[in-house]
């Protein structure tokens, strides 16, 4: 698309508000932003996008993110990436961007920082990345031998936040990951957020990480989930109104 190439090109679109009039049917094969971040507000106005991303790092429907909103947009198919950072909605969001009101279908695969709405969030001290009203509804997959899969997020550190979120997608046991958030360090944090019962046998854990907090999520069960969800869309909708 146009604003691939101007991304890829260096082009700076900070506070510049990008809206969304139209599902995406035909596959996006490359993510916005890379190698260069996106840095403007993107608006998708409840649209969906398809997938059919390949790379290796920074996979996404967004690759990067900086001083960037992405909100309202749905995410179906497939991201892919051979490599870390891999994610529905970013690959790998810097300092002050902010994901609201997402969701994501597609099955993630990649090799490390592996996440339904984001692979890689790594925000400097004084600044941060917000994920709040997002929905995960995919499957995530970390390669043999890679790690950090996480439901929402494959790796927050530093000043990363999450809020009102859920997950159901199935996520895999290979190194280090958790259901909603594969690996989280420092001044991470989360709120109201809850994700699907997963197999009796999985040993997986809601947040893993390594800073000695306590996380809290909920679990919920197949027939709660229909309870959650709704919520999280009216908390979304609310958002959006407000927005």
């Amino acid at each position: 698309t146009k604003l691939q190439r101007l991304v890829s090109g260096g082009i700076n679109f900070e506070g510049i508000y990008f809206k969304l009039t139209a599902d995406i049917e035909t596959p996006l094969t490359q993510p916005i932003g890379g190698a260069k971040p996106f840095n403007g507000i993107f608006d998708g106005d409840g649209h969906t996008v398809t997938l059919k991303v390949q790379g290796e790092n920074n996979v996404g429907l967004f690759g990067a993110t900086e001083n960037a909103t992405i909100k309202n947009v749905i995410v179906k198919g497939t991201v892919s990436g051979t490599g870390n950072a891999v994610g529905g909605i970013v690959g790998y969001a810097g300092n002050n961007t902010v994901i609201l009101n997402c969701i994501n279908t597609a099955d993630i695969t990649g090799f490390k920082y592996i996440g339904g709405i984001v692979g890689d969030t790594v925000a400097d001290e004084s600044k941060t990345v917000l994920i709040e009203n997002c929905i995960n509804y995919g499957d995530i997959t970390a390669l043999t031998g890679g790690e950090n899969a996480g439901g929402i997020a494959g790796h927050m550190a530093h000043c990363g936040t999450l809020i009102n979120c859920f997950t159901s997608g199935a996520v895999s046991n290979e190194g280090n990951s958790g259901i909603i958030v594969g690996w989280a360090n420092r001044n991470f944090s989360i709120e109201n957020s809850y994700y699907q019962t997963l197999d009796a046998n999985s040993s997986l854990v809601a947040v893993k990480h390594d800073n000695g907090k306590t996380y809290s999520a909920t679990a919920v069960s197949t027939a709660e989930h229909s309870d959650v969800v709704p919520e999280i869309v009216h908390r979304k909708h609310r958002a959006k109104d407000n927005a």
